[in-house]
C-alpha cells in the first residue's frame, strides 16, 4: 500500500488509501494533506497551489485534482457570486467534472457561474469570456454543437488577454470544426494555435501538446495518416519523458496513435497500444466512463479482427 508523501502514513482517519497525485511527480497522496497543505501555500503561492504541483510544475489530475477543487470550492463559498476566486475554483470543479463523464453537472454550473458573471460585470468582460471558454468546451464535448457554434462567434472575434486562453479557445474551435465537417479551415486553425502556442508556452505545456494532439487528429480525418502518426508518437515520447506512460494526458494520446496506427493497417502495434490504454484508464476511472468505453470498445474491434 502506497505511503502518502506528506504525512509518510499507508493509513488516515478519512482517505484509505493514498491515490496518485496524478502529476509528473508519480507520488501518492491523502487528498485531504494535500488540500490542507493548498489551503496554507494558497497566500505566499497564489491559486496555482490548488492545480499545480510544486515540484514538478504540473498540473494535478484526476481524485486528486477533484478533491482539491471541491476543498477549493468550500473555501470560497462565502464570497460574491461573480468574484475572480469562487469563479476560478468553480471552473476547476466543472472540468473535474467533465474530464469524470459529469457533462451535464459541469454545465449547468458553468451556465449559472456565466449568468452571474453577465449580471454583474456584462458579457464582454474578461471573467465573462473566462466562463464561456469551459462552457464552449463542455458544449463541444458533449456533442451540443449546434450551440457550439453560436458561442463561437462570440470568443474567437473578441480580444483575450490572456494567450492561454486564447489558445485553449482556438484549439476547441479546431476540434468542433471537425466534428461539424470543415476540415481545411479545422486545420488551418489548429496548425497557426500550434505555431503560436509553441513560440508563447513552450513545447512542453499541456495546451500546446493538446492542440498537437488535436491537429493529428485532423489531418489523419483527412488521410494523411503517416504525417499524424510521426506527429502522435513525438507528443506521446514527450509526454512519458515529462509526465510519465500512465499520466491521463500519455494515455489519451496513446489512444489516438492506436487509432490512426489501425486505420494505417497496423493493427498488431495498434492492439498492443490499446490494451494499455484500457489498462490505464481501467485503474483510474470508473467502468461506465466515456473515455474507458471508447477505448474498450475499440480494443474489441482489434480483438475480433486479429
Amino acid at each position: 500500500m502506497a505511503a502518502c508523501f506528506i504525512c509518510c502514513d499507508t493509513e488516515h482517519d478519512s482517505e484509505r488509501p493514498a491515490v496518485p497525485t496524478g502529476c509528473a511527480c508519480r507520488e501518492s497522496v491523502h487528498p485531504t494533506c494535500l488540500a490542507d497543505y493548498a489551503h496554507c501555500a494558497a497566500g505566499p503561492r497564489g491559486t496555482v497551489a490548488w492545480i499545480f504541483c510544486p515540484t514538478c510544475l504540473q498540473q494535478y489530475t484526476g481524485r486528486t485534482l477533484r478533491r482539491l477543487a471541491e476543498r477549493r470550492c468550500a473555501c470560497a463559498r462565502e464570497l460574491g457570486e461573480a468574484e475572480a476566486e469562487r469563479v476560478d475554483s468553480a471552473m476547476v470543479l466543472s472540468l473535474c467534472m467533465k474530464q469524470d463523464g459529469e457533462f451535464g453537472e459541469a454545465e449547468r454550473m458553468q451556465r449559472e457561474v456565466l449568468a452571474a458573471c453577465t449580471e454583474a460585470r456584462g458579457a464582454d468582460h474578461p471573467q465573462a469570456l473566462f466562463v464561456a471558454d469551459f462552457l464552449f468546451d463542455t458544449l463541444v464535448d458533449s456533442g451540443r454543437h449546434a450551440e457550439a457554434l453560436t458561442l463561437a462567434k462570440t470568443l474567437v472575434t473578441r480580444p483575450r488577454t490572456e494567450v492561454q486562453l486564447e489558445l485553449y479557445t482556438a484549439c476547441n474551435y479546431g476540434k468542433l470544426l471537425m466534428y461539424v465537417g470543415a476540415m481545411r479551415k479545422a486545420r488551418r486553425v489548429l496548425s497557426a494555435a500550434v505555431t503560436r502556442s509553441r513560440i508563447r508556452l513552450g513545447v512542453e505545456h499541456g495546451i500546446t501538446r493538446r492542440v498537437r494532439v488535436v491537429r493529428a487528429r485532423c489531418v489523419a480525418d483527412m488521410g494523411s495518416l503517416p504525417r499524424a502518426r510521426t506527429e502522435l508518437r513525438a507528443v506521446r515520447d514527450l509526454e512519458t519523458r515529462v509526465l510519465g506512460p500512465t499520466h491521463p494526458d500519455t494515455v489519451s494520446t496513446s489512444f489516438e496513435l492506436a487509432r490512426v496506427m489501425a486505420l494505417a493497417g497496423q493493427r498488431v502495434d495498434a492492439l498492443g497500444i490499446c490494451r494499455e490504454v484500457v489498462k490505464a484508464r481501467s485503474d483510474r476511472l470508473a467502468a461506465d466512463h466515456p473515455d474507458l468505453l471508447v477505448a474498450t470498445s475499440m480494443l474489441a474491434t482489434l480483438e475480433r479482427a486479429e
